[in-house]
């Protein structure tokens, strides 16, 4: 989302003299003496409210989700990269998976299909991911349709069409024009440049996810994402947003205490990592709340998902469902950054807004965070009233950048709590 106000003159910032270790990530990590910091978990009472229909509570939901994801995982994990392969969408209500496939699928991968997830019901795809993403991949180059903006592009999680976001009116010639460059079916709608989400108040080492940062060479407000180490060197960080700033950045929580500088961005998937001490948990509730969850480990997104996020200006937002997966979304002010998720507030609130930027997206497991994503943009034509802090921009529908990708691309693991 656009900067706030805290990204002009006026946001404190206050330095604090610490000795320094240099970290394999690239940065400097602060060596600090900390207060003890409790590690109470909360309980989903503590931060969501009613769960949807056909459950009597989000505990019921969470064990529902749970075992259609462990099934799902298997599934992703053994067909994702073959070429019937489309997608994968839970069903939580029906406590079902829908596998997507398109063309006969061979007898040996139906048995592995039945014997890694017996919830799993194959149904027919008009085409293949493969298929989909070479479409998408087409119209990012091309950058327009009949003279409209592409904002974003998402594949049908059933694979029956490439779904295109047009900043201008859809017209037929647009239709068109957007068909032949793609070479496949289409979804044409008017859409909006997503917005990046810039921006619990006092963390301390080791650093936990959805506490508030600022940028301190250059202005604005963030939230963190998740811990995580380096495969290579056994160094930690804290997993965020790259648009929230450049390598080399400082960055400091509110009360001015150092938290280290930045270094490997990724511009065009969002993703960048502070190293410092950091640990296995995020914060939950309101946004000056101490309670937390401990994180499980990292994990796929799926449609049909429920799932959390914890922005250190939001607070804790849930009841919030994926709709499309490895979606190609055209953000103002970045480009296009690929691969992001998609997912929407159920009953239309505040899923995320300005300054919720890198903090957790996850999926709830018994009063435990499984690890999704980090939150990168919101739409910014589905505005609604925030939660915690006001003046600033909130939407029902929001994107995150998906925690498994992020981890190869920076040869790290999650964090457990």
């Amino acid at each position: 989302m656009k900067h706030i106000s805290s990204r002009r003159a006026g946001v404190r910032l206050v330095a604090v003299v610490a000795a320094a270790a240099v970290s394999a990530f690239g940065g400097v990590a602060a060596a600090e003496a900390a207060p003890r910091k409790s590690t109470r978990t909360a309980t989903m009472a503590d931060v969501a409210g009613a769960p949807p229909a056909g459950f009597a509570s989000w505990a019921a939901l969470a064990a529902a989700q749970t075992d259609l994801y462990r099934q799902a995982t298997r599934l992703q994990r053994a067909t994702g990269g073959q070429a019937g392969f489309t997608g994968i969408e839970l069903a939580v209500s029906e406590r079902r998976i829908n596998l997507f496939w398109h063309g006969g699928m061979s007898r040996s991968t139906a048995a592995k299909v039945a014997a890694l997830a017996p919830r799993a019901e194959v149904r027919s795809a008009r085409y293949s991911a493969r298929q989909l993403r070479a479409a998408a991949t087409k119209l990012t180059r091309a950058g327009t349709v009949d003279g409209a903006r592409v904002v974003r592009l998402a594949a049908a999680t059933d694979g029956s069409a490439l779904e295109v976001g047009v900043s201008g009116a859809v017209t037929g010639a647009r239709a068109a024009s957007a068909t032949r460059t793609a070479g496949v079916a289409l979804r044409v709608g008017t859409g909006r440049a997503a917005d990046p989400a810039y921006h619990r108040l006092d963390d301390s080492p080791p650093f936990w996810g959805g506490s508030r940062v600022h940028n301190a060479t250059r202005g604005g407000r963030c939230t963190a994402g998740f811990g995580i180490r380096s495969r290579s060197s056994g160094a930690t960080g804290l997993l965020f947003a790259a648009h929230c700033g450049e390598n080399g950045d400082r960055f400091t929580t509110p009360t001015g205490r150092h938290i280290g500088y930045a270094t490997a961005k990724v511009a065009s998937a969002d993703t960048m990592v502070i190293p410092v001490s950091a640990g296995g948990r995020i914060y939950v509730g309101g946004t000056t709340s101490s309670a937390s969850f401990p994180v499980t480990g990292a994990g796929y997104s799926f449609a049909g998902q429920w799932i959390c996020t914890s922005g250190s200006f939001s607070g804790t937002r849930c009841a919030i469902q994926v709709v499309r997966t490895n979606e190609w979304v055209n953000i103002t002010g970045i480009g296009w950054v690929y691969p992001l998720v998609r997912a929407e507030q159920y009953y239309r609130q505040n899923a995320v807004g300005q300054g919720d930027s890198g903090g957790p997206a996850f999926a709830d497991e018994g009063n435990r965070a499984r690890a999704l994503g980090t939150n990168t943009a919101i739409d910014g034509g589905t505005q609604v009233a925030c939660t915690g802090e006001g003046n600033r921009i909130c939407a029902w529908r929001m994107w995150y950048a998906d925690v498994p990708n992020a981890l190869v691309r920076h040869n790290s693991t999650i964090i457990t709590g």
